[in-house]
């Protein structure tokens, strides 16, 4: 007598519906993890440039003796530090795709500001002219914010008015601002709205940054 040896259809359909809710188990896992990749690395570009601009703008009022440190903010499109003989020049995030923008480069240069330093004498940068015209960025200021993988740009930044002046003329200013990537569709200036996607999570960070630096003899914040 002969057996036919073999799978039934039912157990075919078993097998099959197991295999299928594997594979689909091991896709959305990798889909999960490359989501929490992702924002990880959102995450970390946001906070090594805000760390990198905190150190810079710190050892620079650390190092400032005998000068008068200005502020000027256009809060509709960005903002400028004199520190002494070194300039701070920036956009906020939704001026960069502005032409209007603050911060324009003096002629010819190609891109947009996000977080230019360089050296002028004086604080020509941080003083209008007789009509209300500030001065534009040259065009070979280097950038201390680059574009990098996630778009980044700065949302505000501010300070607080020194309460005293310490021992020996030297001065505590305490400075704050907010950095994070730029989808203006996504953000609200200080944090990213609910998402609508998981891209939108994945691709949006934004972080508060605060900092208290020493300055050298005598020094004052004027705002304009």
């Amino acid at each position: 007598m002969s057996r036919n040896k073999g799978f039934t259809l039912v157990e075919l359909t078993l097998a099959m519906a197991f295999i299928s809710m594997l594979l689909l188990a091991i896709a959305l896992l990798t889909i999960q993890i490359s989501s929490i990749y992702n924002k990880g690395i959102t995450l970390r570009e946001v906070d090594q440039a805000g760390q990198l601009i905190s150190s810079d703008i710190q050892r620079t009022l650390n190092t400032a003796i005998n000068t008068t440190v200005n502020q000027v903010d256009d809060r509709a499109g960005g903002g400028r530090f004199c520190i002494g003989t070194t300039v701070y020049a920036w956009n906020y995030g939704k001026a960069i795709v502005d032409d209007s923008k603050f911060n324009q480069y003096a002629d010819g240069h190609d891109g947009d500001i996000r977080l230019s330093k360089f050296q002028s004498e004086g604080d020509d940068y941080c003083t209008p002219d007789g009509s209300g015209v500030y001065l534009p960025v040259p065009n070979d200021a280097p950038e201390l914010l680059s574009l990098g993988d996630r778009n980044l740009a700065l949302q505000s930044m501010s300070y607080d008015e020194p309460p005293v002046e310490l021992e020996g003329g030297q001065t505590l200013y305490s400075v704050h601002f907010v950095l994070g990537t730029n989808t203006t569709e996504v953000i609200n200036g200080e944090g990213c709205v609910a998402p609508k996607s998981r891209v939108d999570d994945e691709y949006c960070a934004v972080n508060q940054f605060n900092f208290v630096a020493r300055a050298g003899n005598k020094s004052a914040w004027q705002e304009n």
